[in-house]
């Protein structure tokens, strides 16, 4: 998205800043923000909504990590540590709530509060960091990590963005909601 708006709207300021999970509603509804790109799922009257693209798991893990070479099975992914990525103070992710419909569970060693600090931790541990595929596409190559697929099965997911009802026709904010879903579905599957 950056690389876009440096060419179509150079002079545009964006701000950039972390919403309350559980007020953003009200954060958006106030006009404190004009959107929200989130995966959260929300029916609240006042906003729009429209999915930008949806995605999948994929796990990785150190170039040479002693469980690269063979099969990795469901009981050996669960016994290297695992880095989750997420704010509040719950130990639990997605893959956690995978792992208890089969039985298992994880050892999180590790919590960062963004995707973007993990792969540092990957490279350096034999911890199982375990995104957004669209995520580690970008950022593989910048790393010295590996990519599998893991042994389970988890739920993909939509990337949606919201905005408040009265601003579905404010020229400003269409155009920029515009650009982000044009950049989002060209380089999303």
């Amino acid at each position: 998205m950056i690389p876009h708006l440096s060419k179509v709207a150079p002079n545009i300021q964006v701000v950039f800043a972390k919403l309350d999970k559980r007020g953003y509603a009200s954060q958006i509804e106030s006009g404190e923000v004009d959107f929200s790109i989130s995966v959260i799922e929300s029916s609240h009257p006042a906003l729009m909504v429209t999915t930008l693209y949806k995605d999948d798991y994929v796990s990785v893990v150190r170039q040479d990590h002693p469980c690269l070479g063979s099969v990795l099975d469901l009981a050996s992914y669960c016994r290297y540590p695992h880095i989750l990525a997420g704010t509040g103070k719950d130990i639990r992710g997605t893959v956690d709530d995978a792992l208890d419909k089969l039985g298992h569970t994880r050892k999180v060693q590790y919590k960062v509060a963004n995707f973007s600090s993990a792969p540092y931790i990957v490279e350096t541990s034999d911890a199982i960091f375990t995104a957004p595929r669209k995520f580690i596409e970008a950022v593989s190559a910048k790393f010295n990590i590996a990519v599998f697929e893991p042994p389970l099965s988890v739920p993909p997911f939509s990337m949606k963005m919201y905005w408040d009802i009265r601003n579905k026709d404010d020229q400003a904010s269409r155009w920029f909601r515009q650009e982000i879903i044009s950049v989002a579905r060209q380089t999303r599957s």
